[in-house]
């Protein structure tokens, strides 16, 4: 999961999005500039502009709610939870990097090297790899993190903790989670882009540079919503346990005191 609420529902904005409006101004210099099937579309005539701006526009509307389930499925590629058994090999070479790392920061704590070992191992991923992405194993170790700190089952105390929290942290965790659609959506239209690059050239750089922004602003958004999030737990997960009355007189929570905080939130379950 991505760790904020907000309204994630398809409106006008994704129509008048600059990478939809990019788009449509693209798809709309193939049909009325350059020949399509052998011929112009838009020879002068007014049927034949009304004829076109019905093509483009609803080719938008079809590419918007294609970039929807595109975002979606990349979303979930870069989480991890997509194309798992093709991308273990991938995997297994993360966990392969990270426990050398691990290794060498262990056998070198009491001195420099250690440091640097450590830092090294903390690139590669924050706890153990259980992801092929980068960005899935940002997610998953924030749920290791807290589970082995606090005893904490993130996925559970995170909507009673989103209550606890002051408008202005809500407030930068739904910037950071806006960061990371506009990366998805953007890597989504880059993608659409790709079939109109066949007919029109200048557009495939285009797409390769979408892509790489997405990709930046995807990893900024991961890592910037993994943070704020721990930051969160770890200064309101005493008063989350305060309200639930299980301890009023706590300044860390104990892991044994996360587990019965688990046992309360899943209802026995």
């Amino acid at each position: 999961m991505m760790w904020a609420y907000v309204d994630d529902r398809i409106g006008w904005r994704d129509l008048c999005s600059p990478p939809a409006l990019l788009w449509a101004v693209a798809l709309l210099h193939l049909v009325t500039v350059r020949p399509l099937a052998g011929e112009h579309l838009l020879s002068g005539r007014p049927s034949d502009c009304l004829r076109a701006a019905l093509v483009v526009g609803g080719a938008l509307v079809i590419a918007v709610l294609a970039r929807r389930l595109l975002a979606e499925a990349i979303a979930a590629l870069w989480l991890g939870r997509r194309l798992q058994r093709a991308l273990r090999p991938l995997l297994t070479r993360r966990v392969r990097l990270w426990e050398t790392a691990h290794d060498l920061a262990v056998q070198h704590d009491r001195d420099a090297d250690g440091a640097r070992h450590a830092a090294r191992r903390n690139r590669i991923a924050l706890a153990r790899p259980q992801c092929a992405t980068w960005m899935g194993d940002r997610n998953a170790a924030l749920e290791t993190r807290v589970r082995t700190e606090y005893g904490l089952d993130l996925p559970s105390a995170w909507p009673r903790l989103w209550m606890l929290l002051p408008e202005t942290t809500r407030h930068d965790l739904r910037t950071a989670l806006l960061t990371w659609r506009d990366a998805t959506a953007w890597a989504a239209w880059a993608t659409l882009f790709v079939p109109l690059a066949f007919e029109w050239w200048p557009l495939a750089p285009l797409s390769a540079l979408g892509w790489l922004w997405a990709v930046r602003s995807a990893r900024y958004a991961v890592e910037t919503l993994t943070d704020l999030t721990e930051a969160a737990v770890d200064l309101y997960a005493p008063r989350l346990v305060a309200q639930l009355g299980i301890a009023t007189d706590m300044d860390v929570v104990e892991p044994s005191t996360g587990r019965r905080v688990n046992i309360r939130l899943r209802k026995g379950g």
